[in-house]
């Protein structure tokens, strides 16, 4: 039998899956818009990915062709995002709709002790 191991977490502090409601608005044709949204406990510097539930979607707002391009932390407890329209007709979403958001917090980050570039 094996020896004990322990959990390998490199330089993740914080690793959380939320819930976030998004509404894009209006997005013109073969435009982008940047859309923001409070989360709160959001930090500068955290990786932020998000990816749409569209299943959870109500019918009054069907999967229209509207792409959440790039997602960052714009401040804290601000989420902002990117969406495009690379579509012939304006594309409007006017009721929030459920995204998954994938936050990661890593260890010691701050602008004077950048992230490492290499695993060692």
């Amino acid at each position: 039998m094996p020896g004990p191991s322990s959990l390998s977490r490199g330089n993740i502090d914080l690793e959380m899956i939320l819930a976030v409601n998004i509404a894009s608005g209006t997005v013109a044709t073969n435009t982008v818009t940047l859309v923001t949204v409070s989360v709160p406990g959001l930090v500068v510097g955290d990786l932020v990915s998000l990816q749409p539930q569209v299943y959870l979607w109500p019918a009054s707002q069907p999967a229209i062709n509207l792409q959440a391009d790039s997602s960052w932390v714009g401040a804290n407890n601000v989420l902002s995002v990117y969406f495009s329209n690379g579509t012939g007709a304006a594309a409007t979403q006017t009721t929030a709709v459920p995204y998954i958001l994938n936050v990661a917090r890593s260890q010691n980050f701050s602008p004077i002790n950048p992230l490492p570039t290499a695993i060692v």
